[in-house]
């Protein structure tokens, strides 16, 4: 806004009466040198406001508070006067399709996607079972294997055993074996030394997968292993009763202050176990080698 100055002070009567001040960076009011009030206001517009808050410290004005959002009205739920029964309802769908689970009257054509992603086909279910089965009959191996390790363990024991009896019969006289005063072998003892050349056959089926040594090692070992074992249990069965319901008679063999029989039937507990478990691994490798058509549930 330009300001119209009439005249200044001091000599400066230069100035021509109607003179307009043009330059926007000036503030001249003829009010500040005459004490006259402008016919008009003048300076800038917000001369007031400046002045109020230089007056004020130059304070900012207060901001104005923001606007409350407004509050969002919660749907209103309408209870339901019935069930519904219009089209689509209870009444016009059934609640089961009885043709649902049928064959469908077309034959549907299958490809590569449907065989990989859908059901498998019978050469898939078969490789796969071929999978399987391998996996079982080396975990079935590597069992049998083990089993006959503990049976040469019991080997060892029992030869043990039958040392003072052996040199006996070869004519060795060695003192210190005579002095431990071993009872005199059974005859299910002797037997049960014929399970040894049994374990080759199980060893040989497990190193060529043969279907007849694997029957060989089965016939052998409930012949020459399980049935001497149980021989013996019966031998020993009365010492056992007496000793648990009786204690320590002059009617129970004793060696080295132990009953006998008792330690015979811990020989029995483990070697029974082991004869049992060679039958089963065994029998799980012969249904695995058996031809297709003579496989046994």
């Amino acid at each position: 806004m330009a300001a119209r100055v009439g005249g200044y002070p001091g000599g400066y009567g230069q100035v021509q009466p109607d003179y307009i001040n043009t330059d926007p960076g000036v503030y001249e009011p003829e009010c500040d040198f005459y004490g006259e009030e402008p016919p008009e206001p003048t300076g800038y517009p917000d001369q007031e406001e400046f002045l109020q808050q230089y007056a004020g410290g130059m304070t900012e004005a207060e901001p104005e508070p923001a606007p409350a959002e407004p509050q969002v009205e919660e749907p209103q739920v309408l209870p339901l006067a019935g069930d519904y029964a219009g089209l689509g309802g209870p009444k016009t769908v059934p609640l089961y399709t009885p043709a649902a689970f049928e064959d469908p009257s077309k034959h549907v054509e299958r490809n590569i996607l449907d065989e990989i992603f859908l059901e498998p086909t019978d050469n898939q279910l078969a490789a796969y079972n071929r999978v399987i089965l391998k996996g079982k009959v080396v975990q079935n191996k590597e069992r049998l294997k083990w089993s006959i390790f503990i049976h040469y363990i019991l080997l060892f024991l029992m030869l043990t055993k039958l040392m003072p009896e052996v040199l006996d019969k070869l004519d060795v006289f060695v003192l210190e074996v005579e002095e431990l005063f071993v009872p005199k072998p059974l005859i299910w003892e002797w037997l049960w030394l014929l399970s040894i050349p049994v374990t080759f056959f199980g060893l040989s089926a497990c190193k060529h997968s043969n279907l007849k040594s694997i029957k060989q090692f089965l016939i052998g070992t409930l012949v020459c292993s399980l049935l001497p074992v149980l021989l013996g249990m019966a031998l020993h069965a009365v010492d056992c009763y007496q000793f648990i319901t009786e204690g320590v008679t002059e009617n129970i063999m004793v060696w080295q202050g132990y009953p006998y029989a008792m330690l015979w039937y811990a020989f029995f507990f483990v070697s029974l176990q082991v004869h049992l478990y060679q039958i089963y691994f065994a029998n799980c490798l012969m249904q695995a080698w058996l031809p297709v058509g003579k496989k046994t549930q």
